[in-house]
């Protein structure tokens, strides 16, 4: 993938209002919080797809993020059934019993990791970083703690970048990386980490020199933007929407506990 985040595209998801993005991504991080059914983490995780795919997002994105979430999940789903015990009971491990209710519910956090790493990209991939920005801003945000978001945002793909370039040059080196001692592993990533932080360093120099150059921390009373953001009347439409939703959320699966039973334990 191109190490950028964003994708530009013309859906509805990219015309709404940063802020409007930002409200409904953190619903969507508090619905996956909130969340513990097996159904209903699945359905939640289904229609974030469904939504970043109705937003013209391509396919390798989605795979980008599968794949940096399945570590965590394979280890959840393992674990798991380890601490939480109900329903049927597969077999026995020592005295500890693996049971169905354990294993589904091990699966149900993994959506929910899935689902909250999707919630985030419904936010970074249909909104320029430069706009997210001028979001908090808006919604109060300090100008400094503003361009140190955007800084974030634009060099975690950059370094994700730099750490794909370097490896495939000391690869290319004849740089050996064994696969089953630990040990000659961790020293062999030790060139890889060498230039890695060489990288970083040059990069915070230039960054700091350009900042410095374009008087960043004067003070400056009315601050001008290149490009600015409104709110539309869909913008409240959509707003008002996604408010209502996560209303009836809470009020349907947090105050009155519904939930979705599996019918197998």
């Amino acid at each position: 993938m191109s190490f950028d985040f964003y994708v530009k595209a013309d859906s509805w998801l990219h015309r709404l209002d940063p802020r409007v993005k930002l409200v409904l991504a953190l619903v969507l991080m508090v619905a996956a919080m909130i969340v513990r059914d097996f159904w209903l983490n699945l359905f939640l995780l289904v229609g974030m797809i469904l939504m970043l795919a109705s937003a013209k997002i391509p396919k390798n994105r989605f795979v980008w993020v599968l794949k940096l979430t399945v570590p965590v999940t394979i280890m959840i789903i393992i674990l798991w059934p380890f601490f939480y015990h109900s329903g049927y009971v597969f077999f026995h491990i020592g005295p500890l019993p693996i049971t169905f209710g354990g294993l589904m519910d091990g699966v149900a956090m993994a959506f929910r990791i899935i689902s909250l790493c999707f919630a985030c990209c419904s936010l970074l991939f249909a909104t320029d970083q430069s706009k997210i920005v001028r979001a908090c801003v808006k919604m109060g945000m300090p100008y400094k703690y503003g361009l140190t978001l955007a800084i974030a945002l634009r060099y975690l793909p950059v370094f994700f970048g730099i750490i794909t370039m370097v490896t495939e040059a000391q690869n290319a080196r004849g740089l050996d990386i064994p696969k089953k001692n630990i040990m000659k592993k961790i020293k062999s990533y030790m060139p890889i980490l060498t230039a890695m932080l060489i990288a970083g360093l040059r990069n915070s120099d230039n960054m700091s020199n350009a900042l410095e150059t374009r008087a960043f921390g004067a003070s400056v009373e009315n601050r001008t933007y290149y490009s600015d953001i409104t709110m539309k009347t869909r913008d409240y439409i959509a707003m008002a929407i996604i408010l209502i939703g996560m209303a009836a959320f809470i009020y349907f699966f947090v105050v009155l506990g519904v939930e979705v039973p599996l019918q197998f334990y």
